[in-house]
């Protein structure tokens, strides 16, 4: 369908006045251009325009539709590609090279800032930058564009697209360290996992109930680490070790919900995990940007009215103890959405598409690709 009639057809659908369909063609061309058009899961001949008009019509009445398109245009939130790669680039320059040149500088006895004026103070960065690995806990993690953020400082042999991997892979990653740095015995001093965003952190890391043990990325991450160190009977790590979990975006619940269940697994787990965890974030959404009754109270009558309860997964609904995805997983009611994929967490009228035959069809406005936890 082309633009023109796409926009004649919307006009329609929400039974503008002239004017006012030339004031919402304005934004909407504009809209689709640069930001909403590139969303990872739109084909050609099916973009944002031809999303947004399947998706208005399954709301029955004019004022239901013009609530929904509100939404869309005031509360949105969508991270572009630009965007991501900026979240990126401030990974590695505030966060990655930062921690780096603070161990160079130990290294040499030197201040942090002193560093590069020191006769070795580039090549020991360099040598340092070596014995840190990456890990990827989705595809999310865009390890490619940390590459190229890094400034081919960041070698493939230490870069893992993964965390869960076999003993095999760790001795082939311990090798090419060994041989890139000329030395038999090096080890990692640092392995840094990455991932897109988070919005709830029970994905990384929760216990259901107290009586339950420990799950998450970072449990099977310790015991991936734990089975490779006595299949192969070597230390990966050296002896102080830190492991840091990056997240180019996160929600400030998640941030809250990360540090204190750091704590509490350290406490209970004291032998079996890891020293030195530290959480980072490239940045941060503050509390305003929840769907809160308060603030959208119309749309979120739409979420209630508009919802069918075959989307749910019951591993999602048992992992954060909940009784439906209406507000999306453990409740975060985001409306956030990812350019190569949209949150779980964010409001299900926005991603979740029912199925055939289905007594209430949910249509996506941005169709969520899942993922594995």
């Amino acid at each position: 369908m082309n633009e023109a009639l796409c926009l004649r057809t919307l006009g329609s659908v929400m039974q503008w006045s002239n004017d006012r369909a030339r004031i919402e063609y304005e934004w909407l061309r504009l809209i689709s251009k640069f930001k909403y058009d590139g969303y990872r899961d739109f084909v050609a001949g099916v973009q944002f325009l031809e999303s947004l008009i399947t998706w208005l019509t399954q709301f029955e009445t004019s004022e239901e539709r013009q609530t929904a398109y509100d939404f869309l245009k005031d509360r949105l939130v969508y991270v572009s590609p630009a965007e991501l790669t900026k979240l990126i680039d401030l990974c590695y320059f505030e966060h990655i090279r930062p921690m780096v040149t603070q161990v160079a500088a130990n290294d040499l006895a030197v201040d942090r800032y002193r560093l590069w004026s020191h006769p070795n103070g580039s090549k020991r960065f360099d040598y340092c930058f070596r014995h840190v690995l990456f890990m990827g806990l989705s595809d999310g993690a865009r390890t490619d564009l940390l590459r190229y953020a890094a400034r081919g400082k960041l070698k493939n042999e230490q870069v893992v697209s993964f965390t869960q991997i076999d003993p095999d892979k760790w001795q082939d990653l311990l090798d090419c360290l060994r041989n890139d740095t000329n030395d038999r015995n090096a080890r990692f001093h640092c392995l840094f996992v990455i991932d897109d965003f988070t919005a709830s952190g029970t994905s990384i890391l929760r216990r259901p109930g107290l009586e339950k043990e420990w799950k998450g990325k970072l449990v099977r991450l310790w015991n991936s680490l734990d089975y490779a160190r006595r299949e192969l009977q070597i230390e990966l790590m050296q002896e102080n070790w830190s492991l840091r979990v990056h997240h180019y975006l996160a929600t400030q619940q998640a941030r809250c919900t990360l540090l204190k269940r750091k704590q509490q697994a350290a406490h209970e787990r004291e032998h079996n995990w890891f020293k030195n965890l530290e959480f980072s974030f490239s940045s941060i959404f503050d509390s305003s940007i929840k769907v809160t009754d308060q603030t959208d109270h119309r749309f979120l009558l739409l979420t209630e009215k508009h919802y069918d309860p075959n989307i749910e997964s019951k591993q999602h609904l048992e992992e954060c103890e909940i009784d439906n995805l209406k507000r999306g997983y453990a409740e975060c009611s985001l409306p956030l959405v990812l350019e190569h994929n949209t949150p779980n967490n964010s409001l299900a009228l926005l991603w979740a598409e029912s199925s055939k035959g289905a007594k209430i069809a949910m249509r996506p406005l941005f169709r969520r690709h899942q993922r594995h936890i």
